[in-house]
């Protein structure tokens, strides 16, 4: 995460606002330069009711900004001394698309909402943030925002600003103030200075709280800078972290002490899914084995003595429907569990949200990893089953399904193997390049199973030519078209773009 020095420069206009608003009592003006915030907004999940004594709190720690939406419940003007206001327009996840089509009907509603907030908290708001997390690795993203910028800057003269969840490296700001960027928190969190950052959390409070110390380090430095916390979290912690109000209050002072860490817990470790999945994987395959002869007999003449085998299935010596359908069944999890495991390494939690902001209907569940899984598990049954159908319908000479079910299920054992290498690699540290690769084989596993079952159901017709056309041709064209539709298409690559490229 590296600091543009543009950003520095321009966000001094938001905290000379600062300046000139209610300052916490024990602040001066020599030290008040880094700003703690606590972000109220519903993006970060923080919808429940902020009391007057979870307020003082926030003072007493050195919290003299909130960040509010549209939806956030704010007490009585009276009752925000020493806070000022930062109001995020309730936009998330937007792709460019989406920012080119609401233009209008955005900017009226945000009109709206800052004369509400002016109104009802007078001399409070300090700066609108535009948008939270949009695709600004879009190319056109900042040419289409600047007409969003250019029409509030008609009903407003505040700082405006939006936060990003890409690498700002060598980003302008373009037609906004500045830029926010992000600080997740992690075993290996590594952070350079920033004017504006949004502090994120892990699920470990040590973990959390020594990213935390760490960050406070580094943004100790005589510049100004504001540090955002999600409002939930920072009021638990305060209240389970002993000193930490001390901790945040002589850092808007420009003082550092020593940050208390909570003790190590004894924790159970967590259930390696991936690994036990894989597991049952091969178990399901040896049992198949033992209970199906037919299977076990069949797995090796496919791939060894392959013709034979194509013989033995059109001529029905081959004809148990079963084997084919377990293996059927058993791809769909080695699918699932494909997408589980390259989710869970390439996508960050941003990216998850930012798909399920944009894709809800695929997350049927809280766990965004499970509800994609599952997603992909039926897709998947879906599709080998049209597949199946497809080969057997079009050749007069497959009289049974089970012939087609055959020819067509065997090849997606390498998947398997690739899903195993997947895994393996993934307990020890595995790089998207990796991963990658391995997507591709997967993927050229899968789509050669169609075509090779296709050719081999034709070498007993004497219509051989036109059925490898209605087969083999239109399935090469259609995942042309699939492919082209996915990477051209922006409502469908937009979304994809932000879950992997959001840290």
């Amino acid at each position: 995460m590296t600091l543009i020095q543009p950003y520095r420069i321009s966000i001094l206009t938001l905290l000379l606002l600062f300046s000139l608003a209610d300052i916490s009592v024990g602040q001066i003006a020599d030290s008040s330069r880094h700003f703690l915030a606590a972000d109220l907004t519903r993006i970060n999940a923080e919808t429940e009711s902020f009391t007057a004594e979870d307020l003082q709190k926030f003072r007493e720690a050195g919290i003299s900004i909130l960040l509010v939406g549209p939806e956030t419940s704010l007490p009585p003007n009276e009752q925000l001394m020493g806070f000022n206001l930062i109001l995020n327009s309730g936009n998330a996840y937007s792709t460019v698309l989406q920012i080119e089509s609401y233009l209008s009907a955005f900017t009226q509603s945000l009109k709206q909402n800052i004369e509400n907030f002016q109104q009802n908290y007078p001399d409070k708001l300090a700066a609108v943030e535009v948008f939270r997390f949009p695709n600004d690795l879009d190319p056109d993203f900042f040419r289409f925002s600047s007409g969003v910028t250019d029409s509030i800057r008609t009903f407003t003269d505040l700082p405006l600003f939006y936060s990003t969840a890409t690498d700002s490296l060598h980003r302008e700001s373009g037609p906004f103030t500045y830029i926010a960027e992000i600080a997740p928190a992690g075993p290996n969190a590594d952070y350079d200075f920033s004017s504006f950052l949004h502090f994120y959390p892990s699920g470990n409070l040590r973990v959390t709280m020594q990213s935390l110390d760490q960050l406070l380090t580094v943004q100790n430095e005589p510049e100004n800078s504001v540090i955002a916390f999600p409002a939930g979290w920072l009021r638990t912690a305060i209240h389970s972290v002993t000193d930490l109000d001390d901790v945040l209050r002589y850092y808007t002072r420009g003082e550092r002490i020593p940050m208390p860490l909570p003790a190590n817990t004894a924790e159970r470790p967590a259930a390696n899914w991936s690994v036990l999945i894989l597991l049952l994987l091969w178990i399901s395959v040896l049992l198949h084995m033992r209970f199906q002869p037919v299977y076990g007999q069949s797995l090796p003449r496919y791939f060894f003595h392959h013709p034979f085998y194509v013989i033995d299935v059109m001529e029905q010596r081959v004809r148990n429907s079963i084997p084919g359908l377990i293996v059927l069944v058993q791809h769909a999890v080695i699918t699932a569990l494909f997408i589980y495991v390259g989710s869970d390494i390439l996508i960050s939690d941003i990216g998850l949200n930012a798909l399920q902001h944009q894709i809800p209907e695929i997350f049927l569940f809280n766990n965004q990893l499970l509800s994609l899984s599952i997603t992909a598990f039926f897709i998947a049954l879906t599709a080998q089953g049209i597949s199946v159908i497809w080969i057997y319908f079009l050749n007069k000479e497959l009289t049974n399904i089970s012939q087609a079910l055959n020819l067509y299920s065997w090849p997606l054992h390498v998947n398997l193997l690739i899903v195993t290498i997947l895994v393996v690699l993934s307990q020890v540290g595995i790089t998207g390049t990796w991963i990658a690769i391995l997507a591709i084989l997967f993927a050229i596993t899968w789509f050669m199973s169609f075509n090779m079952a296709a050719m081999d159901a034709a070498k007993f017709l004497k219509a051989r030519v036109l059925y490898l056309i209605l087969t083999l041709g239109i399935h090469v064209l259609l995942v042309m078209a699939l492919v082209w539709f996915v990477f051209y298409t922006p409502w469908v690559f937009e979304p994809l773009q932000m879950a992997f490229s959001f840290r």
